[in-house]
């Protein structure tokens, strides 16, 4: 009787039973431990490890198509995107390992150097710089691993100046500071991985050249510049030497214009590159360097007489072979040169505002022996595309970016819909 008695108490009490071992409540799921986190940071790994595989092999069945595009000689229509306002007349298009595109310039409103980046979600604009008048003659590439660099000119304090991603923001450091230094800056990575710039001293009218060599950037002089000479145009040859068109004065005058340099040995030698002009007055102007898969440099470039046309010139069995793409009237200038996936030339340039056709930007590629131009955008009215940058994607595709009426575009050449 006791003993049932002590059962009836011990379930009237209020609480819950409380015996030698503890409450008898659920103790909850069992904490994580070192191998149930080693398992699910590798299920993460393989994971992501798959999502670049699939990457990787969209980008590539995109490259066959593109391929397959362009040998069939299939009209492919251009996507134009606004992606920003507010930008002048200094572009720089490149597109990240992963296929995304991404545009340096500089907002003269603010006097900023911004960059949008297009991504899933969209376009993103972000600001690298605003001590002073900052971005002008922007220049944007991506290191191998796919990180983001700009070089630029700092215009208040007459300064190159270079910014690259430190973590999660922007970090912006000088390259050269002595004189007038940094204008017409171009950027490229050597095939090791690291930044190069082109860059004109206007105080001492010398082509300069500065490569980051892992600790410091190590400086060069390339050629004595004439005053009014600049405009360099740096690529990488497929054995690793860096070479850069440039422009040495305005008119024939004053003999060859547009001149190639290359380095041997850390010493730099340059020769001209247009024939000699029967005329003093011809110009040549805004160089655009890039080279073929066979390692052949080639150059597109303004030139003017009596009326306005746009050269490409390839070096082939030791010498220089021209040839016309655009030659209606004095209204195309500043090309941008790139090699198609085929080995196609491609340039894309600006149209003079006086232009009727009302087309801002045209691209120009090379059919065998003869050019084919087609606007990449057509307006309403007559507004001159500013400032254009040309690049393929790594899917193949032909891209550009440039400035319209303070808006800044995008365009992409594909049959598909794509950022």
């Amino acid at each position: 009787m006791k003993t049932l008695l002590s059962v009836v108490a011990l379930a009237t009490l209020p609480g819950p039973i409380v015996l030698g071992q503890g409450p008898l409540e659920p103790a909850g799921p069992p904490g994580p431990t070192q191998h149930s986190l080693e398992e699910i940071w590798n299920r993460i790994g393989g994971l992501e490890e798959t999502v670049q595989l699939q990457q990787e092999q969209l980008l590539l069945l995109r490259r066959h198509n593109a391929a397959l595009l362009e040998a069939s000689g299939a009209v492919i229509p251009w996507r134009v995107t606004t992606v920003a306002s507010g930008a002048g007349n200094h572009v720089s298009l490149a597109f990240d390992p992963g296929g995304w595109p991404a545009i340096a310039y500089h907002h003269p409103a603010a006097q900023e150097l911004r960059i949008a980046s297009a991504g899933a979600g969209g376009w993103t604009v972000d600001t690298i710089d605003t001590d002073g008048d900052v971005g002008k003659h922007c220049s944007l590439a991506f290191s191998p691993p796919g990180t983001p660099a700009i070089a630029y000119f700092d215009e208040g304090d007459d300064d190159l100046m270079f910014a690259s991603p430190d973590g999660t923001a922007w970090s912006t450091t000088p390259v050269e500071t002595a004189g007038d230094v940094g204008r017409d800056c171009d950027l490229a990575f050597t095939p090791a991985g690291r930044p190069a710039i082109a860059y004109v001293d206007t105080g001492d009218a010398e082509l300069h050249y500065a490569e980051w060599d892992g600790a410091t950037w190590q400086l060069a002089v390339v050629a004595p510049l004439d005053t009014s000479g600049g405009q360099p145009s740096l690529a990488f040859s497929p054995d690793g030497t860096p070479a850069i068109a440039y422009q040495d004065g305005e008119y024939h005058v004053d003999g060859p214009i547009i001149h190639y340099a290359t380095r041997s040995s850390m010493t730099w030698s340059s020769a001209p590159v247009e024939p000699a002009s029967p005329d003093p007055g011809d110009e040549y102007k805004s160089p655009s360097l890039a080279f073929s898969a066979a390692g052949e440099p080639a150059i597109a470039m303004d030139h003017y007489l009596f009326n306005g046309a746009m050269k490409f010139a390839i070096r082939q069995s030791g010498s220089w072979q021209f040839s016309t793409f655009h030659g209606a009237g004095d209204w195309g200038f500043e090309p941008s040169l790139a090699f198609s996936p085929l080995g196609t030339p491609t340039v894309a340039f600006n149209y003079f505002p006086d232009d009727p056709t009302q087309v801002p930007v045209g691209f120009a590629s090379r059919d065998g022996g003869s050019w084919n131009v087609e606007p990449v955008e057509t307006l309403d009215v007559s507004l001159p595309g500013l400032s254009c940058s040309h690049a393929y994607s790594p899917a193949g595709e032909a891209a550009a970016a440039y400035s319209v009426g303070g808006e800044l575009r995008f365009a992409i050449r594909t049959p598909f819909a794509s950022p």
